[in-house]
């Protein structure tokens, strides 16, 4: 009996482990199913392969991502993968489902998992986080990717617009992508927007076809072409500042127009083309020219071909301009569409600064690079602010203008209290990101001088004396920063205005623009980089100069001049009454400074210098020993007053106006009058209704201290405030300023990613779990708002299910790839 049971146990023992075996190989041969993973036309090879795991194809991601040109750190102690392209951050952890893009929570199909070193995700989940295409190729069992730099979105669809793909001409799907090779042409009536990954826009108006001939980025250098073949018709581009080398170009019959940062319309017809240029500069080369020409703000040319030598550029004619009036509304969409994408970017990546490990010194430097890069962008987006709105009269929403302030102050913030695990900011580098800020809120307060808007005006000095007192910037920092045209490989024509022209106030004249004897220019007229003054000539008032501006003999500025950042006054004539003086001023000894003179955040009045009545201090004036105050001065929040100080009679104080230690009210008299609703406590005027307490800090500084216990440094009273729960140390879910959101900067539960609620979705503000991203439920759909999961046959687009898949009689439907 013994021997049959241990004979029966034998073969059963053989059995099960032939069965765990044949188990074993199963699953083997499902992880290591051979995939092929292609990335921009690129096959890439990596020590571990995708493989198809429990039914879901696993990308590498190192891999996948060093091929579309992110940036990779991997926390070791806790086990956390960081990734940065384009601005967006992306963070994962092994062995969990939980992930996020931009802040936005994403929960994985199958956890991360580590196999031979590598990271490998779901492909679904690379498709989300680096915006790519995934597509997925059942017959070669090939994974092929397109980088989100290498195509082009289509919205603001209007009417008929249809795209040619394959061999063949369909109806656009709104907000789809499409890649290099591709056309797109409008019917009467039809109007579409290109979007490039960057920020750039084409519209192209009714009746009218383009080919997008290139659309490519260097994964190493970073460098971005874009190119649009139109064919016919009208297109209309607004170009946002670029890497160093990138180029936006559209051509039209061989004749290029290549815009570095401009805005611009190029019409086409039967070989001929227009251009008119109304932000910015624009290259045009064309066969019969010797070298590329430049096309400054405000120009145009007709009767363009490859067969006739072009013309000069001319002044934009007012018929001309008449039309771009059209299209300020798109302009200003446009616009603020950048300037919400800038501000989200660089908020996301100082939140991920002060997360990635200090031993990540790749990331790091790639995350000051397109801080910096970023905030080159904003200052240009000022500058295209400040050409448009003279022209078109527009003005930027309250909102917005909130959310950009703000945004400076947190990039402020950041640089000041850097964090400790953040160790890669150099020196230079802080000090060119905080020259940079103070070129920004200099053009932003400028902004809003010509729309009369004082609101912000207090905000921006006070900000932008921090910065300039804590970067120590001074006035060569900042002609450094300044930016130039170069057209040292380009022909440039000066531009002439025609005679009669009436300009409107606060107009941008274009570089090269020939400034002469009897031309009539409008009040605040804002002269080009290199402009030359003819002698005797007068400018109107408020007008704005460069640095670099060419002065004749014996000039007179004219009343309320606006110096621009890196004017160097040498004393040679009299500063005007009411001249706007630019941040980081040297004032001469000895040069009077005028009536209603406008002196920069941080100004330092030289000893002697007799300040006139009624002037206005800015935030962090550097006052000498024994000033005296004049009558009807006004002293701004936070200011400290030097020893021996002297007021004169009605000076205005804000609040914390700190004394010196050696100060005496009562040898002031009668002319130290305690403004209304403040106390003088400790030496500086309080108001009446301040809960907190003033102590030392361990510099010797008085400070702030609020009943929340937040410190404050006095000097920093009227820095613009963050909305309610967003800081550079605490920010909402998903990081983005709620462009229409709630008034207090909050977000609906399970709401949409940018703030908004769905204008015919739950009054909750509650979304379907997969319902359509605008946030509507589909009329005709499952009662849960559901949608057709992907792949389903002839899956609707307005959110119904087909009653009836179409699957010919005695066929099976294809089956859905393994994308999860």
């Amino acid at each position: 009996m013994f021997r049959k049971f241990s004979r029966s146990f034998t073969v059963l023992l053989i059995i099960s482990i032939i069965f765990q075996l044949s188990t074993i190989s199963v699953f083997a041969a499902e992880t290591t199913s051979t995939i092929g993973l292609e990335v921009d036309g690129e096959i890439v090879i990596s020590s571990v392969p995708p493989q198809l795991i429990n039914g879901t194809t696993m990308l590498p991601l190192r891999a996948m991502s060093n091929a579309q040109g992110a940036e990779i750190s991997y926390d070791n102690v806790n086990k956390v993968i960081f990734l940065t392209i384009d601005g967006h951050v992306v963070k994962l952890q092994v062995d969990s489902n939980q992930a996020e893009i931009d802040g936005k929570p994403v929960t994985l199909s199958v956890p991360a998992t580590v196999i031979e070193g590598n990271t490998l995700v779901p492909l679904r989940f690379v498709s989300e986080a680096l915006n790519s295409e995934v597509n997925w190729d059942a017959k070669s069992k090939r994974a092929e990717v397109i980088s989100a730099a290498n195509l082009v979105q289509l919205t603001n669809v209007k009417g008929e617009v249809e795209v040619f793909e394959e061999g063949g001409w369909r109806p656009v799907i709104v907000n789809e992508r499409i890649k290099q090779g591709s056309s797109v042409r409008t019917e009467e009536g039809g109007e579409v927007t290109l979007l490039t990954n960057e920020g750039s826009a084409m519209k192209l108006e009714q009746l009218s076809e383009t080919t997008i001939n290139e659309v490519n980025k260097d994964k190493l250098t970073g460098i971005i072409k874009v190119a649009f073949d139109l064919k016919s018709g009208t297109a209309i581009s607004q170009v946002t500042q670029k890497n160093e080398g990138s180029e936006f170009k559209i051509i039209s019959d061989g004749t290029e127009f290549i815009a570095p940062d401009s805005t611009f319309q190029v019409k086409a017809l039967d070989g001929i083309a227009e251009v008119s240029v109304i932000t910015g500069n624009v290259i045009m080369d064309n066969p019969l020219l010797d070298k590329p020409l430049i096309l400054p703000t405000n120009t145009y040319i007709d009767g363009i071909s490859k067969d006739i030598q072009p013309k000069d550029p001319i002044f934009i004619p007012d018929d001309k301009l008449k039309e771009w009036n059209n299209h300020k509304v798109w302009m200003k969409d446009q616009i603020i569409r950048v300037q919400d994408d800038l501000v989200m970017k660089q908020q996301l990546l100082i939140n991920f600064a002060n997360q990635v490990p200090e031993n990540q010194g790749n990331a790091q430097k790639a995350i000051m690079q397109q801080l910096e890069h970023l905030q080159e962008r904003n200052n240009s987006q000022q500058l295209k602010v400040r050409e448009i709105t003279p022209r078109f009269d527009i003005e930027m929403p309250r909102e917005q203008n909130d959310n950009l302030m703000s945004m400076q102050s947190s990039l402020y913030d950041f640089v000041k209290n850097m964090p400790q695990n953040f160790v890669q900011m150099t020196e230079n580098q802080k000090k060119n990101m905080l020259t940079k800020q103070v070129i920004f809120v200099d053009q932003f307060m400028e902004n809003h001088k010509l729309n009369n808007d004082e609101t912000f005006t207090k905000q921006a000095e006070q900000l932008q004396g921090n910065i300039m007192q804590f970067g120590e910037i001074n006035k060569d920092d900042i002609q450094k920063n300044a930016h130039l045209f170069n057209n040292g490989n380009f022909e440039f024509k000066p531009i002439e205005i025609p005679e009669g022209t009436i300009l409107p106030p606060g107009f941008v004249l274009a570089q090269g623009t020939h400034i002469k004897d009897g031309m009539k220019l409008p009040e605040h007229v804002m002269l080009p980089p290199g402009a030359t003054i003819p002698n005797g000539f007068q400018l109107p008032t408020g007008a704005s100069l460069p640095p670099d501006v060419k002065l004749p003999p014996n000039f007179v500025f004219p009343d309320n001049v606006v110096l621009r950042p890196g004017f160097e006054f040498r004393g040679e004539s009299q500063l005007p009454p009411g001249a706007h003086l630019p941040p980081g001023f040297v004032l001469p000894v000895g040069t009077e400074l005028p009536k209603g003179v406008k002196l920069p955040p941080f100004f330092h009045v030289p000893a002697g210098t007799n300040l006139p009545d009624g002037v206005q201090l800015p935030p962090l004036v550097n006052l000498p020993d024994g000033v005296l105050i004049p009558n009807g001065a006004f002293i701004p929040d936070g200011t400290v007053l030097p020893n021996n100080v002297q007021l004169g009679e009605d000076v205005n104080f804000g609040e914390f106006v700190q004394f010196s230690s050696d100060f005496n009210p009562e040898d002031m008299g009668d002319r130290f009058v305690v403004p209304p609703g403040m106390e003088f406590k400790d030496g500086m005027f309080v108001p009446q209704d301040f809960r907190g307490t003033i102590e030392i800090d361990a510099t010797g500084n008085k400070v702030i201290v609020g009943e929340d216990g937040v410190t404050q440094n006095i000097n920093e009273i009227g820095l613009p405030q963050l909305p309610p729960g967003f800081n550079s140390k605490n920010p909402p879910p998903n990081k983005q300023f709620p462009p229409n959101g709630h008034p207090d900067g909050q977000f609906p539960p399970n709401g949409h990613p940018d703030g908004q609620f769905p204008p015919n979705g739950h009054p909750d503000g509650q979304f379907p779990p997969n319902g359509h991203p605008d946030g509507q439920f589909p009329p005709d759909g499952h009662p849960d708002g559901q949608f057709p999961p992907d792949g389903l046959p002839d899956e609707h687009l307005d959110g119904q299910f087909p009653s009836s898949p179409a699957v010919p009689t005695g066929e099976q439907p294809p089956p859905l790839p393994p994308i999860q």
